[in-house]
């Protein structure tokens, strides 16, 4: 469990974050504008919690988070938890090996020793898998390699699973992407392209081009993987043209 200290210190942080998105950012221009992702068209995420409007969290979260709504959430897994801090998701589960909520339930266990009880149609991870390996002790930096197949996995027949990666944070990660040792069905480069947290589409290379951390602060570039089921045999919408349930 976190010290009170730490506790303490959380609720602070979180107290004076909804202050300055009350006071200066609530209204801000780039909440009012919208970014092209695919063939579709999202409004940039404006909220309190962790500084969207200044991050790439402007634009994971509505992608993410459209895709999740239009799927049962007894059958999506979060790895990460990360949605919690922006929606009230009282169904769908989360695996995330060390932070606790108390919003929801959340399963503390490591990602490639996870057995879970079912398989899901729907797993997402919002900037999670670059940690794994990499913010660990000792060290793996190939252990990241091991997420992929293991998400895979844990797909029900005709699953998805969308996960997002700051380009810069890993360097071990970033080199598999350069190298193209990472299969997915479809990917969605997207980079930082104005102080004002504006965001363009890219291909691979101009994503793996950018630093994490400058010119502008935390990730200047995301990309967007899309892992299928192998076993699927249905055609699916891609990952900007989900497809709605009924």
């Amino acid at each position: 469990m976190y010290g009170w200290k730490h506790r303490l210190h959380t609720r602070a942080q979180h107290a004076f974050d909804y202050w300055l998105w009350l006071w200066k950012y609530r209204n801000c221009e780039l909440a009012r504008k919208s970014f092209q992702f695919g063939a579709r068209k999202y409004r940039y995420f404006v909220h309190p919690y962790n500084h969207t409007w200044a991050n790439e969290r402007a634009v994971e979260i509505p992608v993410v988070h459209d895709l999740v709504s239009q799927h049962d959430p007894g059958n999506v897994l979060e790895f990460g938890n990360v949605l919690s801090h922006y929606f009230f998701q009282p169904r769908h589960a989360v695996l995330d090996k060390y932070e606790r909520s108390l919003a929801k339930r959340v399963v503390n266990q490591d990602i490639v020793a996870y057995r879970p009880e079912k398989d899901y149609d729907l797993i997402v991870s919002i900037s999670t898998v670059e940690h794994v390996g990499w913010d660990e002790r000792p060290r793996q930096p190939d252990k990241v390699l091991a997420v992929f197949p293991k998400l895979q996995q844990m797909l029900a027949p005709g699953g998805r699973a969308v996960i997002t990666l700051p380009v810069g944070y890993n360097p071990f990660l970033d080199q598999c992407l350069r190298e193209k040792q990472l299969t997915a069905a479809e990917m969605i480069c997207m980079k930082r392209v104005s102080a004002t947290n504006e965001w363009a589409e890219t291909d691979l290379d101009g994503a793996c081009g950018h630093h994490y951390g400058r010119p502008f602060p935390s990730a200047n570039a995301v990309i967007f993987l899309l892992l299928e089921d192998p076993r699927k045999k249905v055609p699916r919408g891609g990952l900007s043209e989900a497809r709605r349930r009924p």
